[in-house]
């Protein structure tokens, strides 16, 4: 029974292979002459922010800090 069953597993794994390896083409279709979504400032900023505060305390560094900045960014 042990035996069967190995057979049956080693008789599937060609097929699987030839479904992974498949004549598939992926194609990326950029059209530049249309306008695209914008993104509100608020929502950008509120994940920059949570990015950058793991890295060197953050975009915001505040006005008086010693980090060379621009009205504290």
């Amino acid at each position: 029974m042990r035996k069967m069953n190995c057979m049956g597993i080693l008789m599937i794994i060609p097929f699987l292979l030839l479904s992974i390896s498949g004549n598939s083409q992926n194609k990326i279709v950029v059209h530049a002459d249309q306008p695209g979504s914008t993104i509100d400032k608020a929502i950008y900023g509120q994940f920059a922010e949570h990015l950058g505060h793991c890295i060197y305390g953050g975009i915001y560094v505040g006005e008086k800090s010693d980090i060379p900045n621009k009205d504290g960014f």
